[in-house]
């Protein structure tokens, strides 16, 4: 018992009432997706930034003449608009609360 007590670092409830044992490496790779996440939300949250100081809105810039522009254009809603129209008192669940009452 005390070597698999050494191989794991953290137990988890798995919403049965039995405990996972995480391994330390899993420990290590769950470290490691978090921080790939957080890195690309940072990201994203940089070239927006950059997109909407620099381009003026509905305003194109050419990256690569003939292949490639940037163009600053604003969304209000969900994916692809979706939603955009809905007064304050009606928005739907997102996708993540519907996930979860199923």
């Amino acid at each position: 018992m005390g070597e698999q007590a050494e191989r794991c670092s953290t137990a988890a409830d798995d919403h049965t009432g039995k405990l996972i044992l995480m391994t330390a490496q899993q420990h290590a790779m769950r470290k490691y997706h978090f921080l790939m996440a957080a890195l690309v939300v940072i990201l994203d949250r940089f070239a927006k930034w950059l997109v909407v100081s620099n381009i003026p809105l509905h305003d194109s810039i050419r990256i690569v003449p003939g292949f490639f522009s940037l163009t600053h254009v604003e969304n209000r809603g969900a994916a692809f608009g979706l939603f955009a129209e809905c007064f304050a008192g009606f928005f739907p669940a997102p996708p993540s609360v519907a996930g979860r009452l199923a």
